[in-house]
């Protein structure tokens, strides 16, 4: 049997055939990990950056200065210090614009002067006018410039005067009768209520299921120190979300509204003695879980990304 023998020059060939091929898979390498790091980066970059919009639109529209503090500090926890950073709070106090960008080193790819890869990231964040929501309390309140933090009736009484004839507030939402109504006080109305809707009001002043169904949510709120419409919190039987009507305008009796909006309140508690009982709330700002859409804001609001 021979002995195969490779020439001087043969193995020459090969070396340089190898040193080529380690040079190549070098490169592949480099790329696909410098690749990877630069991808995962500017994920966790447009991820910060949504998330820096998100956390400071909550504060809006009440308090834009907030906004700008929260945005600017979910985008540093969320990264860490980036080159470039803008938060820009919208005009009308409803948006939150934030942009970054940062240079990313790369590892191996400086082996063939790459030292950095530029990213950037841009989210815009914005609260719309609840157009759709479920879980209304039976309080007809009509369209008006509603101030923060002030008492409105969410239901009148004989004592305060009617809006209409016969009619104190109290809405018929998904069936009629004293016990409907109150457990749509206690619960919520577990259908949708939305823009432009029809809904039967509730005729009579209902005083006794008014009284049962706000001293259970009074009832239910066990937070202590006891909540405030400065404090309350998400979630609290005591926040409210009400129907605000066109008008009571020609209504008489059992008859019907127009849905023209939704508002947040405080629920303060009832008044009045016997068959005179009332509701007071304080007008609150606050996102809740809704659906947008074309509506007068009422200061329930829809937080969703536009960009």
């Amino acid at each position: 049997m021979g002995v195969f023998r490779t020439t001087d020059s043969e193995s020459g060939a090969v070396l340089v055939f190898l040193t080529a091929t380690l040079a190549v898979l070098l490169a592949i390498g480099s790329l696909v990990v410098d690749v990877g790091y630069v991808f995962a980066r500017r994920t966790q970059l447009a991820n910060a950056v949504d998330a820096a919009s998100l956390a400071g639109v909550l504060e809006l529209p009440s308090d834009p200065v907030t906004a700008w503090t929260m945005a600017s500090d979910y985008l540093t926890a969320n990264y860490g210090s980036v080159d470039n950073a803008s938060v820009v709070i919208g005009s009308d106090y409803c948006s939150v614009s934030v942009w970054a960008s940062d240079e990313v080193k790369v590892f191996l790819g400086s082996v063939f002067g790459l030292e950095s890869v530029a990213i950037s990231a841009r989210a815009k964040a914005q609260i719309a006018a609840a157009a759709k929501v479920k879980g209304v309390r039976p309080f007809g309140v009509v369209q008006q410039d509603f101030v923060y933090g002030q008492p409105y009736l969410l239901k009148s009484s004989p004592g305060l005067g009617k809006l209409a004839p016969g009619n104190f507030g109290a809405l018929a939402l998904g069936g009629k009768g004293g016990s409907n109504y109150r457990n749509n006080i206690k619960y919520g109305y577990d259908g949708w209520i939305e823009v432009g809707q029809l809904i039967e009001t509730e005729p009579g002043n209902v005083s006794g299921p008014t009284k049962q169904g706000v001293e259970y949510l009074l009832g239910e709120c066990n937070h202590n120190p006891p909540c405030t419409y400065e404090t309350v919190r998400p979630g609290c039987p005591r926040l409210l979300v009400v129907p605000v009507v066109e008008s009571f305008d020609d209504v008489h009796g059992r008859d019907s509204v127009t849905v023209v909006g939704f508002a947040c309140f405080f629920l303060e508690g009832y008044g009045g003695q016997g068959n005179d009982a009332y509701v007071m709330g304080r007008f609150l700002q606050r996102q809740i879980d809704a659906q947008p859409g074309e509506a007068a804001y009422f200061g329930a609001s829809v937080v969703r990304l536009t960009e």
